[in-house]
This record gives structure tokens, sequence and C-alpha cells, in this order.
């Protein structure tokens, strides 16, 4: 993710949909941009913490359980470099 890119993304961390990271090979090197994103469509990030060249996340998960028909949401904590996040998908028009 270029360094423009990332602070964009500063400034619109609540209309995150979706982020894609690259797959790298086991040296390292960049394959291409994974097809499915780290979120699902329930999910929603509660908070960023923006470092120079990483981001830590906290993710709210919510998972519907059939028995009993509930909804529990659960919190993931996690960091990314800024150099194997692929693309920001961010809602459109505001939607």
């Amino acid at each position: 993710m270029t360094k423009k890119y990332w602070n964009d993304w500063k400034r619109r961390i609540g209309e995150t949909i979706n982020i894609h990271l690259f797959w790298n090979r086991i040296d390292g090197t960049i394959i291409r941009k994974a097809n499915s994103g780290l979120l699902d469509p329930e999910d929603r990030i509660v908070k960023a913490t923006f470092h120079e060249k990483s981001v830590d996340l906290t993710i709210e998960r919510s998972n519907y359980y059939y028995i009993g028909s509930h909804y529990l949401s659960k919190n993931e904590y996690i960091t990314l470099e800024r150099e194997k996040i692929a693309c920001i998908i961010f809602k459109k028009n505001g939607k």
C-alpha cells in the first residue's frame, strides 16, 4: 500500500468494508492480491491505531449460532504491516 493511500485510509477508517492482503511465497516475494478479504459483512472495525509502517486493528466479529438463535460478538486484535496490504474496499457514496 502506498503512503498516499495509507494516509487516505486513516481519514476513511469508518468507511472500510474490507481489507485485502498480498499473497506471499515462502521467500517473501509477492505473488498477487488475495481474492478474499479479512472482514465478513457483519464485521466492523472498532478501533484502528496507525503507526508509521503498521496498523493495530480491533475488529468486532459477529457470529450467528443456530442453537438458540443467538448472535455472539467478540473482538479480534490484529496488526497489519502497510506493505502487506494490497487494497482497502470502501463504502460507495457513503452507503
